[in-house]
C-alpha cells in the first residue's frame, strides 16, 4: 500500500508540474496574441485614418466647383497645389466634368481636343457612349498628362465614379497601376453637385451631377504610416474587399481587424512572428521532475532503512508538505496571470469598441481594484486635463503615503499619465503587473484624440476654422425643428463678400484668404452666445441667430455690415459685404428659411451691394 502510495505521489508532482508549465506557456502566447490584436487595430484606425483624411482633402476640391460654376484652370491650380506638399502620396489631382453625347462636340471645340479612351501606350477616339467623364483639369508630379482621357471608358473607373454618384461619397477604384507613374495605386472619386445641394434620389444625383474630382494616390506611399504605427519587425497583410492590396501573401499566424473607408471594405493582418518564451514553462517542468525524483529517492530509503520508520515518516512528511507548499504557489501563480490575461482581455475589448473613455477608464479601474484587492485605483494624464478620469481622488494627492503604488505610463510623446492603486494586497513584481494596464490606457488616450480629430476636420472649414457647409445644414436643420417644437424666433444671415473675385485678380489668393479669414474674425467676434457662424461657399457666410426677433437681428446684422465696411483690410480698402435676413415665419423648413434669406441676399447684391435686406414674405426692408 506504501509502495503505491509512493508511486502517485510522484506521478501526482510530475503531472502537477506539467500542468503548470502549460498553463505558464498559453498564458505566454495568449499575451503574444493580444499583442498583435493591438498591433493590427492601430494599423486599421491609421488606415482608416489615412483614407478619410484623403477623401476630406477631395471633399474641400470638391467644395471649389459646388460654389462656382466657372472655375479657370489658373484658380484650380492655385488651389490643390498646395495639396501636393501636404499628402506625400499625392499623385495627380483631376477634373471631370460630365459631358453627355450631345453636348461632346461643343466640349471637344472648346477645349480644342478630342475625347479619348484606351490604354496610355494607344490612345485613340473614344467611341460614342450616352455618357462621358473627360479629364479636364489636371495636376500632377508625373510628366504624362492624359487630357482628354475618359475614365468612364475604364470598367473599374467606370464603377467607382457610378457608386460616388449614386452614394454621394467619395469612392475608391481597386488597385491599379497609375498613368504616366506606372506605380500601383488608388484613384479616389468625390462626386460634384452644384451648389450643394445633393438630390434625394439616386437616379436624380446621376442626372444632375455636375462631374467628379479624383485623386490618384501611390500605394506604398500611402500604406507607409500604416508600418510606422506597428513595432519594427510585424508583418502586415493588407487586403481590400478580402483582395491583398500590401504585404506577404499570406500569413499564417497573427490577428486581423478591419475597417470601412471611401467605399471599401479594408483588412489588416499583423504578425510579430515571436514564439512562447519556453524557459519559463521548461524551469517549472525541471524543478517539478527534480521534485519527483528527491521524493522517490527520499521514498525508497525510507522502505530499506526499517530501524528509522517513524523518524522517516516525519522527515517524509515535512518534505511533501513543503512539496505541496510549492505545488500550491506554482498554482496561485498560474491563476493570477490566467486573471490577469482575462482582465486585460476585456479592456482590450471595451477599446476596440470604441467606447467613450470615461467607460474604459471605469473599466480598468474596476480590473484593477478586483485583480489586485485594492480598496481604489485612479488612472491620471498630466497634461491638458484628465482624460482618463473625472477627477483626482483625494489620496492620489498624497506623494508620500508608503499605501499608495504608482506607475507611470506614456500616452504621447509631450503627455504622461499615473496609474496609482491603494492599499493593494500585493506588492512582489506590481510594476511589470501593471505595464500591459498603462499601454491599454495610453491606446485609448491615443484613439480618442485620433477620433476627435477627424469629428473636427469634418465638420470645420480648414481656412477660417467656421462650421463648413455640411455641418452647417445639420445645424440649421436641428434649429429650425426646435423653433418650431417649442414656438420660438428664429432668424438666419445670409452673408457674401461684395465683388471677392476681384480681390483675387487684383491681389491673388493668398491676398482672398486673408480677407476671407478677417471677416470670419469678424462674423465669429460680433456672435453672440448661442448664434452659429459657417462658411457655405467660397466667399458666403451664413449666421444662425436663435431665439431672435426679425428687428433684433436685422439691426446685429446691419452693425456687421457696416463694420466689416469701416474695416481697413490693407490693399483691399474697398472691402464691403452684402447681407440678407429672413426669420422662420411660416415657412417651416430650413430649406424654407435658407431660400427667404438667399432670396434677400439676391435683392441686395442687385440693389447695389453694401446692404442688409430683411425679406418679409414678399415685402423687403432695406437699411443703407
Amino acid at each position: 500500500m506504501r509502495a503505491i502510495l509512493s508511486i502517485l505521489l510522484v506521478a501526482g508532482i510530475l503531472v502537477s508540474s506539467a500542468v503548470v508549465a502549460l498553463v505558464l506557456h498559453d498564458g505566454a502566447a495568449d499575451r503574444i496574441r493580444d499583442a498583435e490584436r493591438g498591433h493590427a487595430g492601430r494599423a486599421a484606425q491609421e488606415l482608416e485614418k489615412t483614407l478619410e483624411e484623403t477623401s476630406f482633402r477631395l471633399r474641400g476640391v470638391a467644395g471649389l466647383f459646388e460654389a462656382s460654376e466657372q472655375v479657370s484652370r489658373s484658380e484650380y491650380r492655385a488651389f490643390v497645389t498646395p495639396l501636393f506638399g501636404e499628402q506625400d502620396a499625392l499623385n495627380a489631382l483631376i477634373w471631370m466634368p460630365r459631358v453627355t453625347e450631345s453636348r461632346r462636340a461643343a466640349y471637344e471645340r472648346v477645349h480644342d481636343r478630342p475625347i479619348l479612351q484606351g490604354p496610355p501606350n494607344a490612345r485613340q477616339t473614344a467611341a460614342e457612349r450616352s455618357l462621358y467623364f473627360p479629364v479636364t483639369y489636371l495636376e500632377t508630379e508625373s510628366r504624362q498628362r492624359p487630357l482628354g482621357f475618359d475614365a468612364f471608358s475604364d470598367p473599374a473607373r467606370r464603377r467607382a465614379i457610378r457608386r460616388a454618384t449614386q452614394l454621394s461619397a467619395s469612392q475608391s477604384t481597386p488597385p491599379l497601376v497609375l498613368a504616366g507613374s506606372g506605380r500601383p495605386g488608388l484613384v479616389i472619386y468625390q462626386p460634384v453637385f452644384p451648389g450643394h445641394k445633393v438630390p434625394a434620389a439616386r437616379a436624380e444625383r446621376e442626372r444632375t451631377v455636375q462631374g467628379v474630382v479624383a485623386g490618384s494616390y501611390r500605394l506604398d506611399a500611402l500604406l507607409a504610416s500604416l508600418r510606422r504605427s506597428v513595432p519594427a519587425g510585424t508583418q502586415l497583410l493588407v487586403k481590400q474587399d478580402g483582395k491583398r492590396v500590401s504585404g506577404p501573401g499570406s500569413l499564417e499566424d497573427g490577428q486581423t481587424a478591419g475597417v470601412a473607408a471611401v467605399g471599401r471594405r479594408w483588412s489588416v493582418q499583423a504578425s510579430s512572428n515571436a514564439s512562447p518564451s519556453l524557459i519559463v514553462p521548461a524551469s517549472v517542468l525541471l524543478t517539478g521532475a527534480a521534485l519527483a525524483l528527491l521524493v522517490a529517492l527520499m521514498l525508497r530509503q525510507a522502505f530499506t532503512r526499517e530501524g528509522y520508520a517513524l523518524t522517516m515518516v516525519d522527515e517524509r512528511m515535512l518534505e511533501r508538505d513543503a512539496a505541496q507548499h510549492e505545488l500550491e504557489g506554482a498554482r496561485l501563480t498560474a491563476q493570477r496571470l490566467a486573471a490577469e490575461q482575462s482582465a486585460l482581455r476585456r479592456v482590450a475589448t471595451s477599446i476596440a469598441a470604441e467606447e467613450p473613455l470615461a467607460t474604459i477608464r471605469e473599466t480598468i479601474r474596476t480590473e484593477l481594484v478586483q485583480l489586485f484587492d485594492a480598496d481604489d485605483a485612479a488612472i491620471v494624464r498630466h497634461l491638458d486635463g484628465h482624460l482618463l478620469s473625472e477627477s483626482e481622488p483625494e489620496w492620489f494627492t498624497c506623494d508620500d503615503d508608503p499605501s499608495i503604488v504608482r506607475f507611470e505610463m506614456l500616452t504621447s510623446p509631450s503627455t504622461r499619465g499615473t496609474i496609482a492603486l491603494l492599499n493593494p494586497a500585493g506588492r512582489e513584481g506590481i510594476e511589470e503587473r501593471l505595464r500591459d494596464f498603462a499601454e491599454l490606457a495610453s491606446v485609448a488616450v491615443v484613439n480618442a484624440e485620433a477620433r476627435q480629430e477627424l469629428a473636427v476636420l469634418a465638420s470645420t472649414d480648414g481656412l477660417t476654422g467656421l462650421l463648413n457647409r455640411r455641418s452647417f445644414d445639420e445645424r440649421l436643420g436641428g434649429e429650425v425643428s426646435r423653433a418650431i417644437r417649442h414656438g420660438r424666433a428664429l432668424a438666419l444671415a445670409i452673408i457674401d463678400i461684395d465683388h471677392f473675385k476681384r480681390v483675387n485678380d487684383r491681389h491673388g489668393h493668398l491676398a482672398g484668404d486673408a480677407v476671407l479669414s478677417d471677416v470670419a474674425r469678424q462674423l465669429s467676434a460680433l456672435a453672440r452666445d448661442g448664434d452659429i457662424v459657417a462658411r457655405i461657399g467660397g466667399e458666403e457666410f451664413a449666421w444662425i441667430m436663435p431665439e431672435t426677433p426679425s428687428p433684433v437681428a436685422f439691426d446685429v446684422a446691419d452693425r456687421v455690415r457696416a463694420a466689416v465696411a469701416a474695416t481697413d483690410h490693407g490693399d483691399t480698402t474697398d472691402l464691403t459685404i452684402s447681407v440678407g435676413i429672413a426669420d422662420l415665419g411660416d415657412a417651416l423648413t430650413a430649406d424654407g428659411l435658407y431660400r427667404r434669406a438667399d432670396t434677400a441676399l439676391f435683392h441686395a447684391k442687385g440693389s447695389g451691394r453694401n446692404q442688409t435686406i430683411h425679406q418679409h414674405g414678399p415685402v423687403a426692408r432695406v437699411s443703407l
